[in-house]
């Protein structure tokens, strides 16, 4: 966690912007949470920590993370923006239920050879992909049955 609060303050220093507790406590939560979040579920969190921490404080922390490299958007189709970390965070993909929006991240090391032949073929250079395959997860399914 100290090396995200290096490379937050470093990132604020670089853009002229202050240092800022509230930012680093929210750092803090969004960092202790492996989920994906949208800002109204990180501000729970931080609520219970920290209440005296409002929404758009939250948000634009957030906001501020991404820019900064330290969060990334998933957007899941359902309207709702979602947070995930990205500081050092390597390269995966998402299942993503289209029931209930549960994010399910994997790795498997067939998809990149399959995208590097795809961008061979095509001409293509790529810096970065995004893998989001939607469908049923098995709770949902199960609960299907169960009906």
């Amino acid at each position: 966690m100290e090396e995200e609060k290096q490379h937050l303050n470093a990132y604020l220093k670089q853009h002229g912007l202050k240092k800022s507790v509230q930012r680093e406590r929210i750092l803090e939560v969004f960092l202790d949470i492996e989920n994906h979040l949208t800002a109204e579920e990180l501000l729970e969190h931080v609520k219970k920590k920290y209440p005296e921490i409002g929404y758009s404080t939250v948000y634009r922390s957030l906001n501020l993370m991404v820019k900064a490299g330290l969060a990334k958007v998933v957007d899941i189709g359902d309207g709702s923006a979602r947070f995930e970390h990205a500081f050092r965070h390597g390269e995966h993909d998402h299942l993503i239920c289209e029931r209930c929006g549960n994010l399910i991240e994997f790795k498997d090391p067939r998809c990149k050879p399959i995208i590097d032949e795809v961008a061979e073929q095509k001409k293509f250079v790529v810096k970065r992909h995004r893998l989001d395959i939607f469908g049923i997860c098995n709770d949902c399914i199960d609960k299907t049955e169960e009906e």
